[in-house]
């Protein structure tokens, strides 16, 4: 009886010492790089930055990896985190700052999150913003390339053949697609006061300082809704058009709101701002407007009437009216009984 017990432990032992361990929920062995890709995104999301990098040392993973030709990379996930010390690692080891997804580029997925320490990281270390553009991406098609991100030419074609009326004008390459997330120049000129050393930067590689984003407005439109004075300055002596209207018909028809295909010139934004601050005044705030003190509503019309003032010297149409209601910037002006924006508009 002995002998057949040391036996059968010699066995087990045996088989224990010679058959792998299971993996574990943290343990990635002989997978491919779809599985591993999953992983490594989980670990991402779980800012779990140690074991990120850990597992592409071991399987000396391909940072750029990609199923499909349209699939975000590492890098967008790092970038959407914020996640600095991770981004640093994956560039490192190679990762593509150019990259485009059918969900945008690594640049915006920081952008969506006010990350402008890592867009800086990312026109630093060779990022072209003029990739979000749609013009960028038509005068490659035009001139006949087909080394790159061949999916996007596919759709420039469609729209071509089909005769689809899309007009790309001004427009960010994310409409041909996935029309989400934030545009860089928007996203520098607002998020945290807005950054002008970032914007400039940004202009001074040839970004379109009109360029539109998914709602149809500009960085000159966001800035004004901001109440921020020095950065409409900054745009308008970048050239931005004083008198172009937030314009996305789709979405105005899609979630049926005007605004967004109201004839809304950077004047008319000005004349709805210091309506809505008539009407914090009063306590009647909409649920999606913050309730401001009279100090900071002093303070916002104050920046508001700079802005008109700047709108006006540079050339913007004070006749300018809205489409629904036919009013211009002087009608709201009476409405509010505001003399003081009435008499900045009658100079």
């Amino acid at each position: 009886m002995y002998h057949l017990s040391a036996l059968v432990c010699s066995i087990l032992l045996s088989l224990l010492l010679t058959v792998p361990c299971a993996a574990t929920a943290d343990t990635v062995t002989d997978v491919d790089d779809k599985a591993l890709k999953r992983q490594l995104e989980e670990y991402i999301r779980k800012e779990q930055t140690q074991k990120v990098k850990q597992l592409i040392e071991t399987h000396q993973f391909d940072v750029n990896y990609r199923n499909q030709p349209w699939e975000p990379t590492l890098l967008f996930y790092a970038s959407s985190r914020g996640n600095r010390e991770l981004v640093d690692f994956l560039l490192e080891k190679g990762a593509e700052v150019n990259v485009i997804s059918r969900y945008g580029m690594p640049i915006q997925w920081a952008a969506d999150n006010c990350q402008l320490e890592l867009i800086r990281l990312f026109l630093e270390v060779g990022y072209d913003p003029k990739r979000e553009s749609a013009a960028y991406w038509q005068a490659k098609y035009t001139q006949g390339d087909t080394l790159t991100e061949k999916w996007i030419f596919d759709r420039l074609r469609m729209i071509e053949r089909e005769n689809i009326p899309f007009d790309l004008r001004n427009k960010a390459i994310n409409e041909l697609f996935d029309p989400s997330g934030n545009l860089l120049l928007s996203t520098a000129a607002t998020c945290n006061g807005g950054d002008r050393t970032l914007v400039k930067e940004i202009l001074a590689k040839g970004y379109p300082v009109d360029l539109i984003d998914k709602r149809g407005a500009t960085a000159l439109h966001y800035s004004i809704q901001a109440h921020n004075k020095a950065m409409v300055k900054l745009l308008i002596a970048k050239g931005a058009d004083v008198n172009l209207p937030i314009s996305n018909p789709e979405w105005a028809r899609m979630l049926r709101q005007s605004d967004f295909d109201n004839n809304l010139t950077p004047l008319l934004i000005v004349a709805k701002e210091l309506s809505e601050l008539k009407q914090n005044e009063a306590g009647e705030a909409s649920l999606y407007q913050k309730e401001l003190s009279a100090k900071e509503i002093t303070q916002a019309r104050k920046e508001l009437y700079a802005i008109a003032k700047l709108l006006l010297k540079n050339g913007a149409d004070a006749e300018a009216r809205t489409h629904q209601r036919k009013l211009s910037a002087l009608d709201v002006a009476k409405q509010l009984g505001d003399t003081t924006f009435e008499k900045i508009l009658k100079r």
